[in-house]
């Protein structure tokens, strides 16, 4: 796959009214679940995605080139 990191203000502006219905949605979902944090989201063309909610210890990662979504809790333990 190419590396082209070129892209238009039109191409960045579709891209944009498509993923906002997306994202508008997702806060809801946050919100109507009680979580009201900082969350992150985080994609490449070549498949890999990561969804963080911060502070609360929650992430999904689907590595690229994989079709398992995974997701995980993160353990903090003072040593």
């Amino acid at each position: 796959m190419e590396n082209n990191k070129a892209i238009t203000e039109e191409q960045f502006r579709g891209v944009c009214k498509q993923a906002l219905p997306h994202l508008k949605e997702l806060i809801e979902n946050l919100r109507e679940i009680g979580f009201d944090g900082m969350t992150s989201i985080t994609v490449t063309g070549d498949g890999y995605i990561a969804l963080d909610a911060y502070d609360s210890g929650w992430s999904m990662l689907k590595l690229s080139g994989q079709n398992e979504v995974r997701i995980r809790k993160e353990f903090v333990e003072v040593v």
